[in-house]
């Protein structure tokens, strides 16, 4: 997929992970993989906005606006965010 493709689309959490926020951070644990993953302040806002609805274009420009980073660099995180969180099948994008 490219850039454009993947702002565009629709990230989902996987339905079999189990995800509880603790101090600012969110505990990830995905039970067919026998994997927990801890995500940081922003990982933990953005897998928390993550709702099925809204695409990684607008999770970036919610992220750049609380955050007060530029645009650019809030669509680079997502993207990554995004990329690592499928790669680990904790995420699906759709088109």
């Amino acid at each position: 997929m490219g850039r454009d493709t993947v702002l565009n689309a629709i990230p989902r959490q996987a339905p079999s992970v189990a995800s509880r926020a603790l101090e600012g951070e969110a505990v990830l644990v995905h039970p067919a993989q026998q994997k927990v993953t801890v995500l940081n302040a922003v990982g933990a806002r953005l897998w928390e906005l993550t709702d099925g609805e809204r695409s990684v274009a607008d999770l970036a420009r919610m992220i750049a606006d609380e955050y007060e980073v530029s645009l650019v660099k809030a669509q680079a995180d997502a993207l990554a965010f995004c990329h690592d969180l499928v790669r680990r099948g904790l995420l699906t994008l759709d088109s």
